[in-house]
């Protein structure tokens, strides 16, 4: 309990969430404002809970979130390491446990700090939505932000809700395995935290373009396309399938988790290095 004070009390914390609600509060506003103004009184049946998250996490404010996203989760993920590391505590911790248990206990804590703020928002928005609208997707014709909601390859609407969630989870703890790595190159919180950043956006554009390299070499095939339609950001919006995004950000997680685990393997390399 105590450390969860400490948690909500801290500045990253505070920091995070309040960009967050301050984009997240305006588009809910803008869109009760636009279907109550302009959508409601001629097709009120096209308004719905799903639509309403949608258009409240991925679009106008939601998508300036997504842009800070890595900065947001790097913040949150890197601070607890970071500050264990260059003071005492860290080092006093190994003389009594075990510096594998130990390290990745540091790792899912500085998960769970980065996971919150997005999982928390998302799920209130989806149930607040609920509260407001009704849950039937209409079946339009035209393509319309505030009222479409699709789910291909998904049965039911609600489970594209859930797995949606899933990748944005899985999208946290990629962003937050890369501040590791980046962390344990450059020793600094707030370089990471810009680093991060870039690099995220770096790999965003190899993997997205190499695709061309590719095709030139072997031909077009699905893996090729697969490559040309990547985005990392799809973790936190998905812009293709939910299938999709799952499969991308399920493989990047795998990647940089073993890297993080090869990096910080050695404990002595480890203290000496932040010392």
């Amino acid at each position: 309990m105590l450390k969860l004070k400490e948690y909500f009390k801290s500045k990253e914390f505070i920091i995070s969430i309040s960009i967050i609600l301050v984009f997240i509060i305006y588009n809910i506003g803008d869109y009760i404002y636009y279907t109550t103004g302009k959508v409601d009184a001629s097709f009120p049946e096209l308004v719905n809970c799903f639509a309403f998250w949608r258009h409240t996490m991925y679009y106008n404010g939601g998508s300036v979130i997504m842009f800070l996203s890595p900065f947001i989760i790097s913040l949150l993920s890197i601070s607890n390491l970071f500050y264990k590391f260059r003071g005492s505590y860290f080092k006093d911790l190994l003389l009594r446990q075990n510096y594998k248990k130990t390290i990745i206990k540091e790792f899912i804590c500085s998960y769970l700090k980065a996971i919150f703020p997005f999982l928390f928002v998302s799920i209130f928005v989806f149930i607040l939505g609920l509260c407001l609208f009704p849950s039937d997707v209409p079946d339009v014709s035209f393509y319309d932000v505030y009222i479409s909601f699709e789910y291909v390859d998904v049965s039911n609407p609600f489970l594209y809700i859930f797995l949606a969630h899933i990748a944005m989870i899985l999208y946290v703890l990629v962003i937050s395995n890369i501040s590791f790595i980046v962390l344990r190159i450059t020793k600094k919180m707030t370089v990471s935290i810009i680093l991060t950043f870039a690099l995220v956006n770096v790999i965003n554009f190899v993997i997205s373009n190499i695709s061309a390299l590719l095709n030139n070499a072997i031909g077009n095939s699905a893996l090729i396309n697969h490559l040309y339609l990547f985005n990392i950001y799809e973790g936190y919006m998905v812009q293709s399938t939910v299938y999709n995004a799952l499969i991308n950000m399920g493989i990047l997680f795998v990647i940089t988790t073993v890297i993080v685990l090869f990096i910080y393997r050695n404990k002595e390399q480890v203290v000496r290095h932040f010392e």
